[in-house]
Order: C-alpha cells, then structure tokens, then sequence
C-alpha cells in the first residue's frame, strides 16, 4: 500500500486561492504578509498536516549564506563522560557548532546531562528559562534513550549519534561508506584476510559497521568480514588474548571501528605495519600517520545546526511522526600503519613490537 502523498505548499495555496509565494512567505513569518492572512495559512497548513523537508529548509537557509538578525540560543547537550574523555573533541565540536549558528543568528551554549534524572530536568528547565527553544544532542557513550532530559519540550536534532533515534531528526557519520572504502583500500593494498575490532560502548553505531561489514567483506573478499567486540577491561589484558588469535587465523590487516588510540596499545603485542597492517573508521589526528577514515565531524555539526534552525521556523518541537536523518560521508586517508601487502613484508624487521 503507497504511502500518503505528503502535503505542499502549493496544496495550501490552491486551497486559499493565493499564490504559493505568498504561503511561503506568510509560513517564514514574512512581514510583508498581514497578520490576518498569516495566521490563516498557519491554520491551513496545520488542517492539511503540511510538515516542511526540514532537509530542503536546511539547504535553503544554508545556500543564503547571509548572516542573519539575533534568533536567540540554541543547546549543544553533551554528556559529561564525552566533554571529560581522554580523546573528547568537545573543543572542534563547540566552534563548528558556533560558526554554523552565529551564520543563522544564533548563539550556542553548553549543558552537561546524564549526571541524574534531578540535574536533567534541571538543565530543561534552565533552557527554558533562558528562551532557548532548540539544542542539539550527542549522547556518546550512551544510547539516546538513556537520556533523561525531557525532549518533548524541544526541537531537537541529534548528530554523531544514533542513524535511528526514534521521533527525532539527526545528522551522523555515514559508516557504511567508511567500511565499503576501507575494505576496498585494502584490497586494492593486497590485503586479503582482515578483521575488524569494536568496543562495546560503541553500541549505537554497531548496526551500521556490523551490517556493511558483512555486506561488503562477502562483496570484496568472498565472505563477511569477522568482527570481534571487545570490553573495558584492560586493554593490555584483551590484547594478549586477541594477539595470538590474529596470528592463528593469519590475520592480515585490523580495521578499529573506533579512534587510532587503540594503536598505541597494539604495538605492544604486535609488529605495526610488519606483521599486522592497521587502519581506523574513526581517525582523529591526521598527524599520527594512522590510515583510514577522516569522519567530516565539522560538516555533521553545521548540518545538524542548519536542520535546527529550520524546526525552529516551522515550529517543531518535541516527537515528529517522520524525522529525517542525513549522514555524511568522511574520506579515506593513507598513513604508515597500512602500507602496500609488497611493501609491509619488506617493512616486518623494521617495526618490532614494543
């Protein structure tokens, strides 16, 4: 059965007898429009169940490019576990998420939440106070739901997070790009037996790495690609169990479906690049020399404060009965840890372990 048509702009136009121009203008808040005729469209629109694209809404408002009138603040919620990590990014996130507002008007400011259920709600009611009417979440390391703020108060896009956060729209890392072109980049390098590693707490994004994982190893390399999760206990600890794993199976290659840090404790165990070529999904530091995957994070917050903006103007708040998500692809990066199979076998005395 075919979904319902979604309703237009010019659906409501042909209902008033105006122009679409004019809905266009009196549902933007134009001035121009009196406000008679404003709150009619408003109505119609509500009657007819239109819903803006907050994706074209999006586009619209990010190919102006003009910097617009004071709009007020926008939240950037971030859990207390990611703006304290060793590797937290919380600093580019901040100024991406600054540069993308102070272009569409608005000023940003950053709440800490997941600490309890008391000091969630406290954060909401202070958004509240303060005017804000929007904010933008990433719950790392936590799953959306464990998120205790109460959202339905909000328009609200999540970003970095979850691809299926239910009720509300979101902009994430497009990670079944990211294992398709490092499964292809291995293959093109010689690689032919590679495994990939992912921590637990990775949990939100394991769907997409684990179902292109399976995808795309049987498409490059004839069958799924093995996949091992690990915990948190020690990584020394892990390592010395995985290490001679690799070596039995004759792993070639690890891809980190996570940042280059784990590399550092890697080496402890295993020859990089000698015996084992490395790469990561998520690399963080280009400088490092780690292959991989540059995730576009500057791109994903701008997007997700460009969708905002656009809820914001339509008056969405709370769960939307069809939220959007867009993703966003990161681009692979060439690095030391992952050389050509050729090169590597000549390369095995020169990096030892330890």
């Amino acid at each position: 059965m075919p979904l319902p048509r979604r309703p237009t702009q010019a659906d409501i136009a042909r209902s008033l007898g105006v122009s679409q121009v004019t809905v266009s203008k009196a549902l933007r808040g134009v001035t121009s429009i009196s406000g008679a005729l404003r709150k009619k469209v408003a109505r119609r629109a509500a009657e007819l169940g239109y819903r803006p694209d907050p994706m074209l809404s999006a586009l619209v408002a990010y190919r102006g490019q003009e910097v617009r009138a004071y709009q007020g603040a926008m939240a950037l919620l971030l859990t207390r576990t990611f703006m304290e990590g060793r590797y937290s990014r919380i600093a580019q996130l901040r100024a991406a998420a600054e540069a993308a507002a102070a272009q569409l008007g608005y000023r940003v400011e950053i709440f800490a939440i997941h600490e309890s259920t008391r000091k969630d709600q406290a954060v909401a009611n202070i958004m509240r106070a303060r005017g804000i009417r929007g904010a933008l979440i990433d719950t790392y390391p936590l799953h959306f739901r464990e998120v205790r703020v109460p959202l339905e108060r909000f328009a609200t896009v999540a970003f970095m997070s979850d691809s299926t956060v239910p009720g509300v729209m979101s902009v994430v890392s497009n990670h079944a790009h990211g294992m398709r072109e490092t499964l292809t980049r291995l293959a093109a390098a010689g690689y032919r037996k590679p495994m990939a590693v992912i921590h637990e707490s990775l949990a939100f994004v394991q769907d997409d790495w684990l179902s292109a994982a399976a995808y795309y190893g049987k498409r490059t390399f004839g069958r799924p690609l093995p996949v091992i999760q690990y915990d948190s206990r020690p990584i020394d600890r892990t390592l010395a169990r995985l290490a001679p794993l690799f070596a039995r199976r004759g792993i070639d290659a690890l891809i980190h479906c996570g940042n280059e840090a784990f590399i550092d404790a890697l080496r402890r165990f295993i020859a990089i690049p000698g015996n084992l070529g490395f790469c990561s999904l998520d690399v963080q530091d280009p400088s490092t020399g780690c292959a991989g995957i540059r995730q576009n994070y500057d791109e994903i917050v701008a997007a997700a404060v460009r969708l905002l903006h656009a809820a914001l103007i339509s008056g969405d708040a709370g769960i939307i009965r069809r939220p959007s998500s867009l993703q966003i692809q990161g681009e692979w990066i060439d690095g030391w840890t992952l050389p050509p199979r050729k090169s590597r076998d000549r390369e095995a005395s020169k990096h030892p372990a330890g």
